[in-house]
Parts: C-alpha cells; structure tokens; sequence
C-alpha cells in the first residue's frame, strides 16, 4: 500500500522530468543559434566595409571644367549617375568578395 506522499512524489518527478525536457530542447535551439547570430554579425560587418568603400572620400572628387553661360549642351558631372552597366559590375565584384569571404 502506498503512503500518502506517493501521488505528490510522482507529480513533482512528472514536473522534473518535463523541466528538463524542455531545457534540453531550449539548449539544443540556443546551440543552433549562436552559430547563426554570428554569420549575421560577420556578415553585417563585410557589409560595413564595403559599403564603406563604394562610399567616395570628400578628397577624391575630380575637379570638373566650369562651364561659361554658352556651353550647356552636358550636365555638370555632379548630376550624372553611373550607367546601370557599370553599378551591376560593381554589384557583382562586391557580391563576389562576399562569397569568397563567407564560403557561401
């Protein structure tokens, strides 16, 4: 015959044993985590750099020819954009680098 702690005792190892189930579980999806969250990190960090790079510097700019009141056939050089041709071979060098730097 059981005592009158015996259906307590079951409970509290029922409890026991789901807690650490679940910190098992918990673990196991914090360990996949981690790896994750730091590609993330390094990635955003590449990105950074890069995005530091096409930036240009104040010093860089080319000096361009000023124009006198007759000569409006161009716009100035501070209007123009870069041709979608070479913005897409800039894309791909970049997304090139990446690659080669995360393995992906």
């Amino acid at each position: 015959m059981a005592g009158p702690g015996a259906p307590a005792a079951r409970w509290k190892s029922h409890i026991v044993r789901q807690l650490r189930q679940r910190d098992r579980a918990q673990k196991a999806l914090f360990l996949e985590l981690v790896p994750a969250y730091n590609r993330l990190l390094e990635k955003a960090e590449l990105l950074a750099r890069f995005s530091d790079k096409l930036q240009p510097e104040p010093n860089d700019v080319t000096p361009t020819p000023h124009q006198g009141p007759g000569d409006e056939e161009s716009p100035s050089n501070a209007d123009q954009v870069p041709s979608p041709d070479i913005l897409r071979v800039k894309w791909q060098e970049e997304k090139e680098g990446l690659r080669l730097v995360c393995g992906e």
